[in-house]
C-alpha cells in the first residue's frame, strides 16, 4: 500500500494527451496548466461563481467549465484558450461529460434537469431530461454514446436514449438520494451509489436489479467497474472501500480501511490496483488481488532467469539456468508483461508496483 496527501475536492482534470490540466475552485476561475512543467497557460478563465466541474473533449480541442453561476462555458483550446459560447441552466451546474465521439455533451444541474447539447452549435439536442425533484448529481454516456444515465436526489437514477431523450426503462430506485450512476465498460450494466448505504447493479436495458444491494455501513460516495466488468469497487462514508464480484454481488476480500470517509475509489486500467481518496487527508493504493490474465508460456523461464536459480529435474538442488533469457513480447496490456518489464527496471527508479508505471 502506498499513500500520499490528498488535496481537497477542487476540480483537476487532465487533457486526453496528458499535456494540459484544467483546475477550478471557489475563486470563480478555471485555470489551464502545462501538464509537464506546471506552468500556467494563458489568463484565468473567469466565472461568476465557484467552478464545480470541467472537462476536455475527447480530441482535446474544446474545454467546458461550469458551476455555481448556473453557466456552462465552452472554450476552444486548439487556438489557445478562447471563449466560444456560454449556456445557462436555472441553478448550479454539477457535472459535465462529453459523448464518446465528442459531438455532444451533457450537463447535470440543481434545477432538476440534465441537458444534452451539440458542441458545434451550442443548441440543445432535445428537451431537458427531467427528474421529479431535487438536484441531478451526475450524468454519464454509455461507451457507445447510445444511452445516458442520470443520478438524482429524488432517490432514482434514470436511463435515457441519447438520440431522442426517451426513457428506456423504469427508474432505478434507492431509498435515499442517488449520488452517482455510471455504465460498465461494455454498457450492459449500471452501478448506482446512494446515501442509503448501498450500491446497486442494474441491467442497462431492462432496469432490473442484477444482484442484491452491495451494502456498506454508511452512505456510499463512489463506485467504478474494473476494465473487464468482473469487479466493482465502492467508496463509503463508513471509512472503507470494498471490492465486489459483479456476477454474484458478493464482497471480495476484506474492506480497505481509512481513518475517515472514503470519497472516491477506482481500479487501475489493468485491474491490479485500487486507488482510494479519503477525508483523512490521504490517497492510498491497494493491491486488488489476483488477476484473470492466464500466465503466458514464456513467463516461468523468464522468472527463473531473473531469479538466477532453477530446481534441477528430480532433485532439490538449485542450478543456474543456461542460455539467454527469453524475449519479452511487446506489451499486450496484461499483468504478466507489465510485471516482467517492471522487474527489469533499476531498483532505484522502479515504481512501487508493476501496475503503477512511472509512479
Amino acid at each position: 500500500m502506498r499513500e500520499k496527501l490528498a488535496s481537497r475536492c477542487d476540480t483537476r482534470v487532465f487533457s486526453p494527451d496528458g499535456k494540459r490540466i484544467i483546475t477550478g475552485g471557489d475563486d470563480a476561475t478555471a485555470r489551464l496548466w502545462n501538464g509537464e512543467t506546471g506552468a500556467p497557460i494563458g489568463e484565468p478563465l473567469q466565472h461568476e461563481g465557484a467552478v464545480w466541474t470541467a472537462r476536455f473533449s475527447p480530441d482535446g480541442g474544446h474545454l467546458i467549465t461550469a458551476g455555481k453561476d448556473h453557466l456552462v462555458y465552452v472554450w476552444k483550446t486548439v487556438s489557445g484558450v478562447a471563449l466560444e459560447y456560454s449556456l445557462r441552466h436555472d441553478d448550479l451546474v454539477r457535472d459535465v461529460e462529453f459523448s464518446p465521439d465528442g459531438s455532444r455533451f451533457v450537463t447535470a444541474s440543481d434545477d432538476w434537469t440534465a441537458r444534452v447539447w451539440e458542441i458545434a452549435t451550442g443548441r440543445m439536442v432535445f428537451d431537458p431530461l427531467k427528474h421529479q425533484r431535487g438536484k441531478v448529481n451526475t450524468a454519464r454516456f454509455s461507451a457507445d454514446g447510445a444511452q445516458l444515465v442520470t443520478a438524482s436526489d429524488d432517490a432514482t437514477a434514470r436511463v435515457w436514449d441519447a438520440t431522442n431523450g426517451a426513457l428506456i426503462c423504469d427508474p432505478l430506485e434507492h431509498k435515499r438520494a442517488v449520488v452517482s450512476a455510471s455504465f460498465s465498460p461494455d454498457g450492459a450494466q449500471i452501478v448506482t451509489v446512494s446515501l442509503d448505504a448501498t450500491a446497486r447493479l442494474w441491467s442497462s436495458t431492462t432496469g432490473h436489479p442484477l444482484t442484491l444491494p452491495l451494502k456498506h455501513d454508511d452512505a456510499v460516495r463512489d463506485a467504478s467497474f474494473s476494465p473487464d466488468n468482473a469487479r466493482i469497487v465502492t467508496a463509503s462514508q463508513d471509512r472503507t472501500a470494498r471490492l465486489w464480484d459483479t456476477a454474484s454481488g458478493q464482497p471480495l476480500g476484506e474492506p480497505l480501511r481509512h481513518d475517515a470517509s472514503v470519497q472516491s475509489a477506482e481500479l487501475s486500467p489493468e485491474g491490479a490496483l485500487v486507488v482510494t481518496a479519503s477525508l483523512d487527508g490521504t490517497a492510498r493504493v491497494w493491491d486488488a488481488g489476483p488477476t484473470n490474465d492466464p500466465m503466458p508460456a514464456w513467463f516461468p523461464e523468464f522468472a527463473e532467469h531473473i531469479g538466477g536459480l532453477r530446481l534441477a529435474e528430480n532433485s532439490a538442488e538449485a542450478t543456474r539456468p543456461s542460455g539467454e533469457a527469453p524475449v519479452i513480447p511487446s506489451d499486450q496490456g496484461d499483468c504478466w508483461t507489465g510485471l516482467a518489464r517492471w522487474l527489469l527496471q533499476p531498483a532505484d527508479s522502479r515504481a512501487v508496483h508493476p501496475a503503477v508505471p512511472g509512479a
